[in-house]
């Protein structure tokens, strides 16, 4: 078995870092739209009110719709952030079955 140098073993472990972090900014991103969306869509929804005079208890259905849109970005929003602590949880799980792997193959080295 070759024996790799500090720098390789680096380069190596830093290219695994970055694969894995870069797995999770497509979550960021969305995520990221979701709230820019939700934030635009509130706005939306009280300028509605404000300039249709609309009393709180009767919106019209253009504010109807777009508290509905609003419910469905946060559930959708709800849904990404189980992904992620999924996700990120499967991370722990299979860093922590490398480590022990590593660790086997370390102390078999030796012998």
């Amino acid at each position: 078995m070759a024996t790799m140098s500090f720098s390789d073993v680096l380069i190596e472990r830093l290219q695994a870092r970055d694969n894995t972090v870069h797995k999770f900014h497509t979550i960021i991103s969305k995520n990221n739209q979701l709230l820019r969306s939700i934030v635009e869509l509130e706005k939306a929804v009280e300028l509605a009110k404000i300039t249709q005079h609309i009393p709180e208890g009767s919106p019209s259905q253009q504010v109807a719709d777009l508290d509905r849109r609003i419910k469905e970005l946060n559930e959708e929003r709800a849904e990404m952030y189980k992904t992620q602590s999924a996700n990120a949880q499967r991370l722990v799980n299979l860093n922590e079955q490398l480590r022990i792997k590593e660790e086997k193959d370390s102390k078999q080295t030796e012998e």
